[in-house]
């Protein structure tokens, strides 16, 4: 997943949409872990465990099209835009290897 870190509050920032399973899942359970893997070495990764803090409303997709902007270079079409949230994840543990 496409996410945004918000060094300013010292966050993640994700975009979801109410439809999906997992959003289900986030909402039972809040704690999370992510993966990210180095794109030029896949054997270097982080991972981050955390806690969703809080789970804001984006029925403009703003979060979307900014992470468009970012990783595509170009802004489209936001899927499911009615349907957007924002999953503020507030880490606990990093692990670098």
């Amino acid at each position: 997943m496409w996410f945004l870190w918000d060094g300013e509050r010292g966050v993640i920032r994700m975009t979801h949409t109410r439809t999906r399973h997992n959003y289900r899942n986030v909402e039972r359970e809040p704690r999370v872990a992510l993966s990210i893997t180095d794109p030029e070495d896949q054997y270097r990764y982080m991972q981050v465990r955390g806690v969703v803090e809080s789970i804001e409303d984006d029925p403009t997709g703003s979060l979307h099209e900014l992470l468009q902007q970012r990783y595509h270079g170009t802004v489209g079409e936001v899927p499911e835009r009615e349907n957007r949230v924002v999953l503020v994840i507030r880490p606990t543990a990093f692990k670098k290897r």
